[in-house]
């Protein structure tokens, strides 16, 4: 299997577990992980966004990956958002539970938003439950 970004990004995008799990088993894998595209999207961001649990608890338990849990798009929309705002409820939970759960969810992005409002503009009602221990007033 061949160890690049872009690999990681097309397989993570398909959701193809093994695959992702075969380049990341590799000696490179911290540095191919923690890549990003030039608009700073990196391969959890692409799994969260396209729901694919099974990626991101592999990114996120192999240590060795590198895979950039507080990492942020160009506007400052990190991965929790995104999550929350495709309604992914277990990725939210992942996401919370595996990395810094109140930075994240404090997090705010260039406009103004965070993970719950985020959740909240598509009425993803469980999410913002979810959020809201995290979430200061």
């Amino acid at each position: 299997m061949q160890k690049n970004p872009a690999e990681l990004m097309r397989l993570t995008a398909l959701g193809n577990i093994d695959g992702v799990g075969q380049v990341l088993a590799g000696k490179s894998a911290g540095i191919i992980a923690s890549e990003a595209s030039k608009e700073n999207i990196n391969a959890l961001m692409v799994a969260t966004l396209d729901g694919h649990v099974d990626v991101v608890r592999l990114l996120l338990a192999m240590k060795s990956a590198g895979a950039q849990i507080n990492a942020v798009l160009s506007d400052g929309t990190n991965a929790l958002m995104l999550a929350a705002g495709q309604g992914h409820l277990e990725i939210v939970r992942l996401l919370l539970v595996t990395g810094s759960a109140g930075a994240q969810a404090n997090a705010v992005n260039g406009y103004g938003l965070n993970a719950s409002s985020f959740a909240r503009g598509k009425n993803f009602d469980a999410i913002v439950a979810l959020l809201e221990p995290f979430v200061l007033p």
